[in-house]
């Protein structure tokens, strides 16, 4: 949802997002991570109590509201079922995907 007195911000319940200031890595990151864990039939909490944070603290990562920190990062490929390389692979591809499409 977009603030309209703030143009390029948007309202994730409580947060606030400048858009502009969101990396593409982090985008990318954040859209393979969701992608991953709906294909894996895995719930937010479920990654969550792998992690042991909260279910919340995913969805953060997954809309950009929070940046992934490395560690986190190894956790993250962990839950997904995979290793951090191919989580790696992953964002590469859609980095390589999604700049495709803008150009």
């Amino acid at each position: 949802m977009r603030d309209d007195a703030n143009p390029g911000v948007s309202v994730l319940g409580c947060v606030m997002v400048r858009q502009s200031k969101i990396r593409f890595e982090d985008r990318c990151l954040s859209r393979v991570l969701q992608r991953l864990r709906v294909e894996k039939g895995l719930t937010l909490a479920a990654v969550a109590t792998h992690l042991e944070t909260s279910y919340q603290q995913i969805q953060k990562y997954e809309t950009n509201a929070n940046r992934v920190m490395f560690t986190t990062f190894l956790g993250l490929a962990k839950a997904l079922g995979c290793t951090p390389q191919e989580l790696l692979q992953e964002v590469e591809a859609e980095m390589a995907s999604a700049s495709g499409q803008a150009n």
